[in-house]
Formats: C-alpha cells, sequence, structure tokens
C-alpha cells in the first residue's frame, strides 16, 4: 500500500520597515516648549545639502539643511557614511532627541545624489540668540562679535556683540582666537551637552574685522576700592561691564551695571573692563 506525501509551500515571513519622507522643516519645526520633534521616533527619509562634516570629536558625523531659513537644518549622528561639504544627500533614519538635540540616528542609508553645491546662505543672528531653537541645525553667522573669552575650555572661545555671550567650538575647524579682537564668524548651529554653540567649518568662517583699543585709565570709575560688599560703577548705560579675577576666570558681566553685590567674591585683586564707545578700559580692583 503506498502513502501519499502532500508537499506543502513553506514561505518565509520577512519584516520590511518602511519610512516615510519628510523635509527637514517638517521634522525640525515645533511650537512645544521642550523643543521635542513631532517626528520622534519615527523612521523617516529626508535630504539637504551637506554643511559641516566633523573632524574632531563626534568625526565623520555632519549637518545638511534644505534651502535658506530657519528649522532647515539637521544633524546626522552616523559616520559610518563619508560625506563631504557640499554633498547632496539622502538619508533615512530615525528621529531622536539626545538631551535637546534633535538628530538623525540609527542610520540605516546615506545616498550622495551629487556633490559640489553651494552652501545655503547663513542667518545673521545676535549672538544672544545662539539658543533659539529654530536654529538648530542651521547655518548662522554673527558679527561685530568680541571675543570676550579666547580659552572657554575644550578648545572652545567666546564672543559677545554686546547682546550676550555665544559660543564658538573647534569640532570641525580649530582656530587660535585673540582677546578683544572683533570677528564675523559662520558656522553651523549646534546643541551638545546642554550647550548651544557655532561650529565654523573652513577658514572662510571666521574674519577679524578689527581689534578693540585697550587702555587702563580713569573713564570709568569704581568706588569703594577697595571694596567688600558692594561696588558702584560710573559707567555709560549701554556699557558693556566684565570682571575677572586674576587667574583669569570670569566673575561677572553684565550691561550698564552701576551698582554690584561682590559680597560673594573671594579676597583678592580682580580686573574690571568696561566697552564703551567701541574702547576697552580696564581697572585693578581689590576685594577685602
Amino acid at each position: 500500500m503506498k502513502t501519499l506525501t502532500t508537499l506543502l509551500p513553506v514561505f518565509a515571513i520577512s519584516t520590511i520597515s518602511f519610512s516615510q519622507v519628510v523635509s527637514i522643516h517638517d521634522i525640525q519645526f515645533t511650537l512645544t516648549i521642550n523643543g521635542e520633534s513631532p517626528q520622534m521616533n519615527n523612521v523617516v527619509t529626508t535630504y539637504g545639502i551637506v554643511t559641516g562634516v566633523f573632524d574632531f570629536g563626534e568625526a565623520g558625523t555632519f549637518f545638511i539643511q534644505d534651502g535658506d531659513g530657519v528649522w532647515n537644518g539637521i544633524y546626522v549622528n552616523e559616520s559610518a557614511y563619508p560625506v563631504a561639504l557640499g554633498d547632496s544627500v539622502e538619508v533615512t533614519g530615525t528621529v531622536t532627541e539626545y538631551f535637546g538635540l534633535t538628530e538623525m540616528n540609527d542610520v540605516t542609508n546615506v545616498t550622495v545624489i551629487n556633490s559640489g553645491n553651494p552652501q545655503p546662505n547663513p542667518v545673521l543672528i545676535p549672538t544672544s540668540d545662539i539658543s533659539q531653537e529654530k536654529y538648530e541645525g542651521i547655518l548662522v553667522t554673527v558679527t561685530d562679535a568680541i571675543c570676550t573669552n579666547p580659552n572657554a575650555g575644550f578648545g572652545q572661545f567666546i564672543v559677545n556683540d554686546s547682546s550676550g555671550n555665544c559660543l564658538i567650538d573647534d569640532q570641525i575647524y580649530q582656530y587660535t582666537p585673540t582677546l578683544n579682537h572683533v570677528y564675523q564668524i559662520t558656522g553651523a548651529r549646534h546643541f551638545l551637552l546642554g550647550e548651544s554653540k557655532i561650529c565654523p567649518r573652513v577658514t572662510e568662517d571666521i574674519t577679524v574685522m578689527y581689534a578693540l583699543g585697550i587702555e587702563e585709565n580713569n573713564s570709568f570709575s569704581i568706588y569703594p576700592n577697595p571694596a567688600s560688599e558692594v561696588l558702584v560703577l560710573n559707567v555709560e548705560p549701554n556699557s558693556f561691564v566684565q570682571i575677572y579675577s586674576m587667574n583669569g576666570s570670569l566673575v561677572f558681566e553684565g550691561t550698564g551695571e552701576t551698582t554690584l553685590d561682590i559680597s560673594e567674591f573671594e579676597s583678592g585683586i580682580y580686573q574690571v573692563s568696561v566697552l564703551q564707545n567701541d574702547l576697552i578700559s580696564t581697572q585693578k580692583l581689590i576685594v577685602n
């Protein structure tokens, strides 16, 4: 007696992850206070021009931007796909938030469409606006910005156009600034470990506009000197005041300050620096 065996076809089942195509603007634009992307945790495909590639620290990761204006840039946390400044690329990955930074993560594909494209036009911003969410990942420029701290740690320096401090990072292009020189700086706006910063990319991104004159004189007055509790400054309303300890640490800064509480200052000698009428003047301060 023969036994009839029926062979049934066997099908292999696989899971395919599909991504939706969205613009960088649709990834970045948000009205939420915490700045989270409306595409967070979604797998998406987006596109843009490479505007910066890290050489140090996060080496190989890069920024892309799709056109001019705010909300149009994003950081791509992927270094396995080599790209260059000016490449037009298509990127597929997951939109994530890393300690406040919207980024493309878990990238599965980077396709270079073509190369040698012009860079988007940077947005001119005051130094005080560096932390605004809409500038994340895009090219920005600050101008008439004075270097107030040439060594802010980890190769960074600080500039200020009298509106507020702006941190300049060296992970793409390394530069040695000069205290009290006035700069115009262009770069990709990044956010890392709670700090907003500009990342210049090439030599042309940093221009020395001029150097401020510096003199120790009596164009402003401070009293009492020595002081211990309160310091009174006779300065113009739009002046920019900084006080440094003798080891170079910035202990105070403000605009048009006239009465300062210095009760928490340690005893010692300090330098009071006042910018007014395009001239930096300094005086020694003794705190008892």
